[in-house]
Protein backbone atom coordinates (compact mmCIF):
# COMPACT_ATOMS: atom_id res chain seq x y z
CA UNK A 1 0.00 0.00 0.00
CA UNK A 2 1.40 3.46 -1.12
CA UNK A 3 1.79 6.57 1.08
CA UNK A 4 -1.47 9.37 0.57
CA UNK A 5 -1.17 12.83 0.75
CA UNK A 6 -4.13 15.62 0.74
CA UNK A 7 -3.79 19.30 0.24
CA UNK A 8 -5.81 21.73 1.73
CA UNK A 9 -5.39 25.44 -0.03
CA UNK A 10 -3.87 28.25 2.68
CA UNK A 11 -7.37 29.81 3.30
CA UNK A 12 -8.78 26.24 4.64
CA UNK A 13 -7.50 25.87 8.42
CA UNK A 14 -10.61 24.43 9.65
CA UNK A 15 -10.51 21.87 6.87
CA UNK A 16 -6.96 20.83 8.08
CA UNK A 17 -7.99 20.85 11.55
CA UNK A 18 -11.24 19.12 10.54
CA UNK A 19 -9.21 16.10 8.24
CA UNK A 20 -6.55 15.81 12.12
CA UNK A 21 -9.37 15.22 14.21
CA UNK A 22 -11.52 12.91 11.76
CA UNK A 23 -8.09 10.88 11.40
CA UNK A 24 -7.80 11.19 15.21
CA UNK A 25 -10.92 9.23 15.75
CA UNK A 26 -10.35 6.71 13.27
CA UNK A 27 -6.96 6.44 14.69
CA UNK A 28 -8.03 5.74 18.37
CA UNK A 29 -11.28 3.71 17.07
CA UNK A 30 -8.59 1.09 15.33
CA UNK A 31 -6.91 0.85 18.66
CA UNK A 32 -3.70 3.06 17.74
CA UNK A 33 -2.09 0.67 14.84
CA UNK A 34 1.74 0.90 15.01
CA UNK A 35 1.69 1.62 11.90
CA UNK A 36 -0.78 4.31 11.29
CA UNK A 37 0.31 8.06 11.25
CA UNK A 38 -0.22 11.45 10.18
CA UNK A 39 2.28 14.15 9.13
CA UNK A 40 1.68 17.52 7.84
CA UNK A 41 3.68 20.58 6.08
CA UNK A 42 3.49 23.67 3.96
CA UNK A 43 4.44 25.19 1.08
CA UNK A 44 5.51 29.02 0.37
CA UNK A 45 1.53 29.67 -0.53
CA UNK A 46 0.72 28.29 2.79
CA UNK A 47 -1.33 25.47 1.35
CA UNK A 48 -0.92 22.59 3.60
CA UNK A 49 -0.24 19.22 2.93
CA UNK A 50 -0.89 16.02 4.94
CA UNK A 51 0.44 12.82 4.96
CA UNK A 52 -0.70 9.09 5.78
CA UNK A 53 1.04 6.04 6.48
CA UNK A 54 -0.10 3.20 4.54
CA UNK A 55 -1.09 1.79 7.88
CA UNK A 56 -2.85 5.25 7.87
CA UNK A 57 -4.59 4.29 4.65
CA UNK A 58 -5.76 1.18 5.73
CA UNK A 59 -8.07 2.31 8.61
CA UNK A 60 -8.98 6.01 7.09
CA UNK A 61 -8.54 5.27 2.94
CA UNK A 62 -12.43 5.19 2.39
CA UNK A 63 -12.68 8.68 4.40
CA UNK A 64 -9.43 10.21 2.54
CA UNK A 65 -11.26 9.32 -0.89
CA UNK A 66 -13.47 12.07 -0.20
CA UNK A 67 -10.44 14.70 0.29
CA UNK A 68 -9.02 14.45 -3.36
CA UNK A 69 -6.34 11.76 -1.69
CA UNK A 70 -3.07 11.07 -4.10
CA UNK A 71 -0.28 8.73 -4.06
CA UNK A 72 2.90 9.75 -3.20
CA UNK A 73 6.38 8.81 -2.14
CA UNK A 74 6.96 8.84 1.99
CA UNK A 75 7.66 12.19 3.07
CA UNK A 76 11.38 13.20 4.29
CA UNK A 77 11.66 13.26 8.40
CA UNK A 78 13.31 16.51 7.92
CA UNK A 79 10.49 17.68 6.16
CA UNK A 80 7.14 17.16 7.87
CA UNK A 81 6.03 17.92 11.31
CA UNK A 82 4.26 14.58 13.14
CA UNK A 83 0.52 15.11 14.38
CA UNK A 84 -0.87 11.94 15.23
CA UNK A 85 0.63 8.35 15.71
CA UNK A 86 3.06 6.73 17.92
CA UNK A 87 5.73 8.83 19.42
CA UNK A 88 8.69 6.42 16.89
CA UNK A 89 6.40 7.03 14.03
CA UNK A 90 8.77 9.93 12.75
CA UNK A 91 11.54 7.37 13.07
CA UNK A 92 10.43 5.29 10.21
CA UNK A 93 10.51 8.27 7.37
CA UNK A 94 13.50 8.92 5.32
CA UNK A 95 15.81 10.95 6.41
CA UNK A 96 16.76 14.09 3.92
CA UNK A 97 14.95 16.50 1.55
CA UNK A 98 11.30 15.49 0.73
CA UNK A 99 11.11 14.03 -3.11
CA UNK A 100 7.67 14.77 -5.43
Amino acid sequence: MNWKMVTVGAGEHRRGAELQSLFEAAFMAAKAPKDAAMFTNHDETHAYRFYFSPGAVRIFGSTLAKWGVVNCRPPASTAVTFLVGHADAPDELPSGHPRR
